[in-house]
């Protein structure tokens, strides 16, 4: 294959300073189109919104020919008129009499509660004390019958048979008789009283 040789026998030579200012006016056509833009945006959105507003009062002046025609539709009643001649007043006065009269009732069973409650604690706390007292005293008594089951556990050891020794030794060949050991009896007091029967 030939090599690609690029013809420039059309070319066209052009000073820098001239390709430059073309490209100035391009940059310059292309933000007056871009303002342009910008406008058109901000018109259609004003447009946009007193297209809003319009309906907007539509709906308000609907809304006002419907309440005016409740307001010549509207039966005047008895309690209609002592409110617009003033009543308003003396029907708040009497909610607000009952409303303090209300607040006082639940003050004064507040406090009988509250009186009710300080008995029990008080008694609830009487009782607390006695039960510390009989828990010290369990305590005492608990105590003195473990020192109790000691003693009488030292006691059953002593009379327990003392085991006898295997043959063999001192005294092998002998005889042994076996004879009545004494009686140790133990009174409740916890003294020692011992007799010896032969």
């Amino acid at each position: 294959q030939h090599a690609v040789v690029t013809d420039y026998s059309d070319a066209v030579v052009l000073d820098t300073e001239v390709v430059a200012s073309r490209n100035r006016r391009i940059q310059e056509i292309g933000k007056e189109k871009v303002n342009v833009l910008h406008m058109i945006k901000d018109f259609r959105k004003k447009l946009s919104l007193m297209d809003w507003e319009q309906k907007m009062l539509a709906l308000k002046m609907e809304d006002l020919e419907e309440r005016t025609k409740d307001v010549h539709m509207l039966r005047v009643t008895k309690d209609l008129q002592a409110t617009l001649k003033g009543g308003e007043e003396g029907k708040n006065k009497h909610e607000s009499d009952m409303l303090e009269r209300k607040i006082e009732h639940l003050k004064t069973t507040t406090k009988q509660k509250e009186g009710q409650l300080q008995r029990q604690y008080n008694i609830v706390k009487q009782q607390r004390k006695v039960k510390e007292v009989e828990n010290a005293m369990l305590e005492r008594k608990l105590r003195e019958l473990q020192q109790n089951v000691v003693q009488r556990e030292h006691i059953r050891r002593l009379r327990a048979p003392q085991a006898g020794g295997g043959g063999g030794g001192r005294g092998a060949g002998c005889t042994w008789i076996r004879m009545p050991r004494p009686e140790v009896h133990c009174d409740q007091g916890g003294g020692d009283r011992s007799s010896i029967q032969r």
